[in-house]
């Protein structure tokens, strides 16, 4: 099937392919079911958290923008270990992070937990670029239906080439519609260091599911760029 035939929807004006979508959802699920299967019999002693993102330009002809993967435990308060792999689309281009941090905060209402990240930058395009990266992530429980989160975090540079970089990952409120779907909004930015801030804001729609959780973004990327995410997280009790 050529480009021009894809299947697309219209959303804000633009048209958007759908080619991957049906072939990442069912690999995903499918993923999903076997593990969160192996984790029912078991004790709730250590929670094992598995997350993968894949992001595409909205607008044809589709062009790969992001790719992210992270696996990390929860061992009571403490977060450990924490790795992962994001790239932005290009070959040239990779980071892969290490780490753990702790819960500051558990409230009725808000938990607030910290991290310390290990980052190296790997690929033709960089200097072998290092970092740590403080990380914090806010979750807020406003009512039983409304809520969300807020994730930040900072570039520290231990590598002469490597630049400061502010980074909101998300700020977002989502309203529970159903005990399984859940809708909201929210803002994402970037600041590098000589560099004006970035303006990312997006919707969000998402599926609850015992195969874990799939979260569909659609969000504006500065130049007005359209991008489309796939969001997957499981949780997996043992």
């Amino acid at each position: 099937m050529t480009p021009a035939s894809l299947p697309q929807i219209e959303i804000l004006g633009e048209k958007i392919a759908l080619r991957r979508f049906p072939l990442i959802l069912s690999v995903l699920a499918a993923c999903a079911g076997v593990t969160f299967a192996q984790g029912q019999d078991s004790a709730s002693k250590t929670a094992t958290i598995v997350m993968a993102r894949w992001g595409e330009r909205a607008k044809s002809p589709a062009i790969n923008t992001y790719h992210f993967a992270e696996v990390f435990q929860v061992r009571g308060k403490w977060i450990y270990p924490d790795i992962g792999y994001v790239d932005f689309g290009h070959n040239n281009y990779r980071e892969f992070f290490a780490g753990g941090g702790y819960t500051l905060l558990a409230g009725n209402h808000v938990t607030a937990v910290g991290e310390l990240l290990y980052e190296q930058a790997l690929g033709p395009s960089t200097h072998d670029d290092r970092w740590l990266v403080p990380w914090t992530i806010l979750q807020y429980r406003i009512t039983p239906k409304l809520g969300g989160e807020a994730s930040y975090f900072v570039y520290a540079p231990l590598t002469s080439t490597a630049i400061v970089q502010h980074v909101l990952e998300r700020a977002k409120f989502e309203y529970k519609v159903k005990s399984h779907w859940k809708i909201g909004a929210g803002y994402a930015g970037k600041k590098a260091e000589n560099s004006p801030w970035q303006n990312k804001p997006f919707l969000t729609t998402t599926l609850v599911t015992k195969e874990g959780d799939v979260e569909f973004w659609l969000q504006r990327l500065p130049r007005n760029i359209l991008q489309v995410q796939l969001r997957y997280k499981l949780l997996y009790l043992h």
